[in-house]
């Protein structure tokens, strides 16, 4: 299993472009990265921060609207034929937390995404893991254990 230090440390070095919608209108984003992992590189794992005018993921809605606004702009994505909530959960505390499982088929293949999503200080942090559908859904022990155990782990703090 990788180490959430050396996935971080890959991430800093990594910049990415930005990609796509921005579902909290925040503007610009900053701290932008990625990082391949496990067996032949069949995840992935991104961090972004965006300035948000608002102070909370519930000031934006609860866990079931956010979910709701994820898969609509997942499902506005050009290739994007289906998109299927797994899991939304609410991890209550200060900052809150919300995580998404989702599947989205496209025509760029099926893949599985599991993100974290979290304000604090007027910054909306989003981890987003994917991996292939059929990599995470046959891969109990290894891909989908290792994302879950990444997405556990991700705390915004000082």
């Amino acid at each position: 299993m990788i180490g959430v230090g050396v996935l971080l440390l890959s991430l800093a070095l990594q910049p990415l472009q930005h990609r796509g919608s921005d579902p909290l209108g925040s503007g610009a984003r900053r701290g932008l990265c990625r990082a391949d992992f496990g067996p032949a590189h069949k995840a992935q794992l991104g961090v972004t921060v965006d300035p948000v005018k608002i102070s909370s993921l519930e000031e934006f809605g609860s866990i079931a609207e956010v979910s709701e606004r994820v898969l609509k702009v997942e499902e506005g994505r050009d290739g994007v034929q289906a998109v299927e909530l797994r899991r939304a959960v609410a991890e209550p505390g200060s900052p809150t937390y919300y995580v998404i499982e989702y599947a989205v088929a496209s025509s760029r293949g099926k893949k599985m995404y599991l993100c974290k999503y979290c304000i604090a200080q007027r910054k909306l942090y989003v981890l987003q893991t994917q991996a292939a559908l059929d990599s995470y859904d046959a891969d109990a022990d290894s891909i989908r254990t290792q994302l879950n155990s990444i997405v556990a782990s991700f705390v915004v703090g000082g």
